[in-house]
């Protein structure tokens, strides 16, 4: 039976060629301005796979490309659809019924701190906040030659337990092992150093879902509160969030889309490279 190319698929051939080629004359390239003899790692390869050196070079470069494609796809692009997906399949109910609900819960309404944990303060900022996540660059010098490159130096997060309060209630909220989505400020921006802060601070708007627990007999979540929300049994939901639902589900929709579609082409330019190094 004769199978038929259509135009996209025909387009997609000639896009992982070229990109495959590209790509190898690219390492040599780098290799040789780099001062890089890879000739001697090139005859090791062809030596113990019993292949040509170019194939042993196509077929290392393949395997490494697919490994990194597969591992974003499967560690940061499948679990931000597979969130978003969770995500979308609840409706927010008002603060005030979450203790008549069981399982996975979603609320929408003001964060508020507690008296026992109060806020804390954001990293760079300084800023009074109930949660926040904080990233640092700088402009490193490579090495190798005269040009340089952003590098991330320093990442943190950290959020204290608040309330989620609407006018039907309010309800405690744990957020450890949540994920933590806000909106991004640049607190300081200089010639070599870039410090981010995503923050949720006290009275912002704030949408989570979480696991609804009942606190132990004595004790209670945190607090002392008889219900709240956190991680529980389904923590790969728990999400807290400075915006609605509907725009927090395209957040993550947003990001597994990006990362799975860079994955997927890391990982055909690296079935290209191996095709081109067996063949």
């Amino acid at each position: 039976m004769r199978v038929r190319m259509g135009t996209w698929g025909r387009r997609l051939v000639k896009v992982l060629v070229v990109g495959s080629a590209a790509i190898v004359f690219g390492v040599l390239v780098l290799a040789e301005g780099f001062g890089i003899d890879l000739e001697p790692i090139i005859r090791r390869l062809a030596a113990t796979t019993g292949l040509g050196g170019h194939q042993a070079l196509y077929l290392a470069m393949g395997i490494v490309f697919a490994v990194i494609g597969v591992e974003t796809v499967a560690t940061r692009g499948a679990p931000a659809l597979g969130r978003a997906v969770t995500l979308a399949q609840h409706d927010p109910v008002r603060v005030g019924e979450v203790h008549l609900k069981t399982g996975t819960v979603e609320v929408e309404g003001h964060a508020e701190p507690m008296t026992q944990t109060g806020t804390i303060e954001a990293s760079y900022s300084g800023t009074e906040c109930l949660g926040y996540r904080c990233e640092a660059k700088e402009r490193r010098r490579r090495a190798s030659d005269d040009d340089s490159e952003w590098r991330v130096i320093e990442t943190a997060e950290r959020a204290v337990p608040f309330t989620v309060t609407d006018d039907s209630g309010s309800v405690t909220v744990d957020p450890d092992g949540a994920a933590l989505t806000f909106d991004r400020d640049i607190v300081a921006s200089t010639g070599g150093r870039i410090e981010t802060e995503w923050r949720l601070e006290p009275g912002e708007s704030v949408y989570v879902s979480g696991w609804k627990c009942d606190g132990a007999s004595g004790t209670g979540g945190p607090g002392g509160a008889a219900t709240y929300l956190s991680a529980g049994e389904d923590a790969a939901a728990f999400t807290v969030s400075d915006a609605a639902e509907r725009r927090t589900v395209l957040r993550f929709l947003a990001k597994g889309i990006l990362l799975s579609g860079a994955g997927l082409m890391f990982a055909g330019l690296g079935v290209a490279l191996l095709y081109f190094g067996v063949v």
